[in-house]
C-alpha cells in the first residue's frame, strides 16, 4: 500500500486598510479559482483532489492548507496571485511549508516567539518591557535570549 504524502503550507492572511473577515470555504474558494486561472481545468481538478484548509485561526489571520505533494508546487505559485478573498483585498504571506500540521504548529511557535523577543528589543519603556516578558514567560516558560534570537 502506498501512503499519499502531503504538504501543509502554513500562511498568514495579511488584511488591507479596511481589514475583513474571511473563513475556510471562502480560502479554499479563492485558492481554486486561481489555480484554475493559471493552470486550467486540468490544473484545477488535479489540485481539488487533495486541496483542503485544515486550519484557520481568524484571531490572528492564520491558516494551514493541505495540498499532495505532486501539485504543491502549483499551490505555492498560485499564492502570490491571490488578491481578494470574499470581495476582500488580501495578501497571503507563506510562512513555512511541511509535511505535517505538528511541524507547521512548531514553525509557527518559533516565529511568534522571535516576534516577541523582536519586540521585547525595541521596547521603549520598562512597563513595555515587562508586559512582553510576562507574555514570553506565559508562552514559553522560560526566557532564553540568545539560543532564540540567533537560531
Amino acid at each position: 500500500m502506498v501512503k499519499l504524502k502531503n504538504r501543509y503550507v502554513l500562511m498568514d492572511v495579511l488584511f488591507g486598510e479596511k481589514g475583513g473577515v474571511v473563513t475556510e470555504s471562502s480560502i479554499y474558494v479563492a485558492l481554486c479559482k486561481q489555480i484554475g486561472i493559471l493552470f486550467g481545468d486540468y490544473g484545477m481538478a488535479a489540485a481539488k483532489l487533495s486541496l483542503s484548509v485544515k486550519v484557520f485561526d481568524a484571531g490572528t489571520a492564520t491558516t494551514i492548507v493541505r495540498i499532495s505533494k505532486e501539485f504543491a508546487q502549483q499551490l505555492l505559485s498560485t499564492i502570490p496571485f491571490v488578491c481578494s478573498i470574499a470581495d476582500t483585498g488580501v495578501v497571503l504571506q507563506v510562512l513555512f511549508v511541511g509535511s505535517s500540521i505538528r511541524s507547521c504548529q512548531k514553525a509557527l511557535l518559533r516565529i511568534n516567539r522571535k516576534n516577541l523577543y523582536s519586540s521585547y528589543i525595541t521596547a521603549k519603556t520598562d512597563g513595555e518591557k515587562r508586559d512582553i516578558m510576562e507574555a514570553i514567560r506565559s508562552v514559553t516558560g522560560s526566557v532564553k535570549f540568545e539560543s532564540t534570537i540567533n537560531g
